[in-house]
């Protein structure tokens, strides 16, 4: 918009808590997590480690329970709410999706959450983490991990892979030793 020869712009109205809800439930995220990150997180280590983080991919690392999936939500959560994304995909290695459906799809998202990347994940499901991996760097995709051991992860992978990861993703070693699931 042009007002008396000077240029102004018009930011987009931040998304609301209902609608980054409404985005990331269905796709996957656990609704446990949405909850908590989207109704004030407590300034854990993991929250610091990516709040502060500069690439656009980032592998949190550290023991169960420190606040790795809760941070990583959080901070996707952020991205929507600024309209940096708008459609973000969760994967637990846990618990897995469909296979077919996730190859004909994952090329939709815009940002990318793997929660508890293991080493010991089946050939099919670690082919396809894999292709994702490749995915989310080559188009500049933002891309969150979480691992109880990325020392472990990385003896299984490719080495071109973990080549792109370390160059692509910041690794962030939580060093925090307290669950935080427990009071």
């Amino acid at each position: 918009m042009v007002e008396d020869g000077k240029v102004v712009s018009i930011l987009p109205k931040a998304l609301s808590k209902e609608r980054i809800y409404t985005t990331m439930l269905p796709n996957g995220f656990p609704e446990k997590y949405l909850k908590i990150a989207l109704n004030g997180v407590k300034e854990t280590e993991a929250i610091k480690k990516i709040r502060e983080a500069s690439k656009k991919g980032v592998i949190l690392d550290g023991r169960p329970g420190v606040g790795k999936s809760i941070a990583c939500t959080w901070k996707i959560a952020k991205l929507l709410q600024y309209r940096e994304i708008s459609n973000p995909l969760y994967l637990s290695c846990v618990a897995f999706p469909d296979l077919k459906t996730l190859y004909n799809t994952y090329k939709e998202y815009d940002c990318f959450m793997i929660d508890d990347l293991i080493a010991a994940l089946p050939p099919p499901r670690l082919e396809l983490v894999q292709e994702i991996l490749y995915f989310a760097e080559l188009q500049e995709k933002y891309l969150f991990i979480t691992s109880n051991s990325f020392t472990d992860l990385a003896k299984a992978l490719p080495e071109a892979l973990l080549s792109r990861l370390r160059s692509y993703c910041e690794l962030h070693k939580i060093k925090e030793n307290k669950d935080l699931r427990l009071p």
